[in-house]
């Protein structure tokens, strides 16, 4: 991509990213699942702050994918959802290493999530 002219040639423009790299790891970029399924725009911002908030923003990214799925949740069904950030501010004042590590998932019982 020329710098001056903002112009990429033959490359696609998924194959560039302005202001990082935290997307282009991914075999689906989040615009890219966002456009195939029809997200809207709220939608969208969830799925792109959750993707990248290891590789860019950690706790902030998931603060403001929360504050998404508040807006969808009042805009969508009129419903206000309370959150008490106490806990993330901690996290977020934490070094990157000394927060606790992410659950895969993986082989989990998942009867604690309802």
């Amino acid at each position: 991509m020329s710098e001056e002219t903002g112009t990429t040639g033959d490359q696609s423009a998924f194959a560039i990213q302005v202001g990082g790299d935290h997307y282009k790891q991914y075999p689906i970029q989040p615009i890219q699942y966002a456009r195939k399924n029809n997200l809207d725009a709220m939608q969208f911002s969830v799925v792109k702050y959750v993707t990248r908030h290891k590789q860019k923003n950690g706790v902030q990214d998931i603060r403001k994918a929360i504050h998404f799925l508040q807006m969808i949740a009042e805009y969508d069904y009129g419903v206000k959802v309370p959150i008490d950030y106490a806990e993330l501010d901690q996290a977020e004042k934490l070094p990157k290493a000394s927060q606790p590590e992410t659950d895969t998932g993986a082989g989990d019982d998942d009867s604690r999530l309802n």
